[in-house]
């Protein structure tokens, strides 16, 4: 079983002493965040998916191709900062793709709280540039939602890179 870590309340954003929590996944370019809208078993009543998730939004790439990532989560605030965050780390940008992937191994995660994916952001008429975030809570609970990409939080949330 694996321990999940949560983000404390009076973090700072200097590189830690200690590595940022990270993950292995694996995926391809077929998998698209429309697969998340079928939960199944146990946790399905426990699951909120918001109706933006589906191929309309987010197509699926065949061009992609497979993929074998290692994710790599780290702590922000505001989400116009995570390219020069990226940059920093030397890490790159996740795709939509590669978000899509890990709500399907969700239970995975080695973090807990909000998890975003800086993905290129994808224009939803009315809600504006969007991209994709997931939110575990207390009791199996998730939430699978699209954020603003423009977002700035009170407490650090979770952000994705890959490295």
């Amino acid at each position: 079983m694996q321990t999940m870590l949560a983000i404390s309340v009076a973090l700072t954003f200097k590189v830690p002493e200690n590595p940022y929590p990270r993950m292995s996944l694996s995926g391809d370019g077929v998998v698209i965040p429309a697969q998340l809208t079928s939960p199944a078993g146990i946790f399905e009543s426990l699951v909120y998916i918001n109706h933006f998730l589906s191929r309309k939004y987010f197509p699926e790439n065949s061009e992609l191709g497979d993929f074998e990532n290692e994710l790599v989560f780290f702590p922000v605030r505001r989400m116009n900062r995570v390219p020069k965050i990226l940059e920093k780390l030397g890490l790159r940008a996740p795709t939509y793709h590669h978000a899509a992937a890990f709500g399907l191994r969700i239970e995975d995660a080695p973090v807990s709280g909000m998890i975003i994916f800086p993905h290129t952001p994808v224009f939803i008429k009315g809600v504006g540039n969007c991209q994709i975030s997931f939110q575990s809570r207390l009791n199996f609970e998730r939430r699978y939602v699209c954020i603003s990409n423009l977002s700035a939080y009170k407490r650090p949330v979770w952000a994705v890179g890959i490295r």
